[in-house]
């Protein structure tokens, strides 16, 4: 990996299983660190870190929980709440999620959000992907139908890895 500064991410479900399904799971090495709510974990039992994969497993409290749910606008599930609470607690973090749903919050909320196929963009531009790998990578994520990635999504990508300087 190149110099890139490595920023810290609190990880849902989907970026965990995804990434792995494909066999890019180091993809979220690019992250430091990357911390993940309990629930989160239990949910992500197909995930298998790779034997140097770093990550944090972070409780969240129960009145962390309750108080920040009374913030949303909308209902989300569990882990998506936790992981939204650890961002409100680490401002500086991204949320890495595929939900929606979780994703809309955050962007109302003003946190920094990415799913798996911009997992994918930002692996490139620090040089943990060649671009053929990075332009085969989001219909990989389609095509193993777990995830939901529409034509729109891989389009979208492919201009932003067009825009991305060489690594």
């Amino acid at each position: 990996m190149s110099n890139a500064p490595r920023p810290p991410a609190i990880c849902d479900a989907g970026p965990l299983i995804h990434p792995g399904e494909i066999g890019a799971a180091r993809l979220l090495g690019q992250f430091q660190p990357l911390r993940v709510p309990p629930s989160v974990r239990a949910e992500a039992v197909s995930f298998h870190p790779p034997p140097d994969f770093a990550w944090e497993i972070a409780a969240v409290s129960a009145s962390d929980r309750g108080a920040f749910t009374a913030r949303l606008s909308t209902q989300l599930d569990p882990s998506e709440s936790d992981c939204l609470a650890l961002c409100a607690q680490h401002r500086n973090a991204i949320f890495l999620t595929d939900d929606l749903a979780a994703r809309r919050e955050a962007q109302r909320l003003g946190i920094a959000v990415h799913g798996s196929v911009g997992i994918i963009v930002r692996a490139f531009r620090v040089s943990l992907l060649t671009r053929t790998e990075a332009d085969t990578a989001p219909i990989a994520l389609r095509d193993c139908r777990s995830l939901f990635v529409s034509n729109v999504i891989i389009d979208m990508a492919r201009e932003q890895l067009a825009a991305a300087p060489p690594p």
